[in-house]
């Protein structure tokens, strides 16, 4: 038997109810990339301005970072140059020590003899 009209006509409105359910499908889906496109564009200029704010605090920590450690090389050089004569005024009293304790065993040794 032959499709009636009504079963033509029904079968046309479930295709149509379909396409219009995948075109709608469809369209919410470009939307939703639509959005997640203009958030990335959102992210990437975003990042493009930290990277610029990033090198120019880059820089400034830099430049601060190289002052301070000049003026702690400076500190360092004096505080250096203070232990060196530490250390040479002690060299020169231990001799100076050792010198007259011989002079003193060698003094009680003739005197001893």
């Amino acid at each position: 038997m032959a499709p009636t009209l009504e079963d033509r006509i029904r079968e046309l409105t479930q295709s149509l109810n379909k396409s219009a359910t995948t075109i709608q499908e469809i369209e919410n889906e470009i939307t939703k990339r639509q959005a997640l496109v203009s958030q990335l564009r959102k992210d990437a200029e975003t990042a493009s301005k930290l990277a610029t704010v990033n090198k120019e605090q880059v820089d400034a920590i830099a430049q601060v970072l190289r002052t301070q450690i000049q003026a702690q090389e400076r500190n360092s050089f004096w505080f250096n140059q203070g232990i060196n004569a530490l250390y040479m005024f002690l060299g020169v009293g231990l001799g100076e020590l050792v010198r007259w304790f011989l002079r003193w065993r060698a003094k009680r040794k003739a005197s001893a003899v």
